[in-house]
């Protein structure tokens, strides 16, 4: 009996930790369902990341849709079916960069010491003798 147990767990363990995995997987491994589907649901997107749900055959797929008016993950299952639809909020580079640009501008009144040791402060992961402050 034991021989047959560990026969069983050997087999279908892989199977059974497969089936609650995420993998990433190609758009062009989307079924033609899913594809209809996001063309009905969304005009002029770009796919990104696809990631198959459930392991294995998969129960459907969460995929990064990108348009002008935002980033969504959307859930899907194989049959074409919208589950899910959220807005992901991601920072963008010209926003940072802007308030980085704004702040730099906010330093220009102190003297150079103390711009220095803000530069010093930013950079956390510098050694305090990489820091040099002189007597300007």
């Amino acid at each position: 009996m034991k021989k047959l147990s560990a026969w069983v767990l050997f087999c279908f363990l892989p199977l059974l930790t497969a089936l609650g995995q995420e993998k990433n997987v190609s758009q062009r491994e989307l079924p033609a369902a899913v594809v209809q589907s996001l063309q009905r649901n969304f005009q002029n997107y770009t796919i990104g990341q696809v990631v198959r749900l459930g392991g294995g055959t998969g129960t459907g797929f969460r995929i990064r849709i990108q348009r002008g008016d935002g980033t969504f993950d959307v859930e899907v299952d194989t049959r074409g079916q919208v589950r899910e639809r959220v807005v992901v909020v991601e920072r963008r580079e010209e926003e940072h960069h802007e308030h980085k640009h704004k702040h730099k501008h906010k330093d220009k009144d102190h003297c150079h010491h103390d711009k220095h040791e803000h530069h010093c402060r930013e950079h956390r992961d510098h050694d305090d003798d990489e820091c040099e402050h002189g007597d300007d």
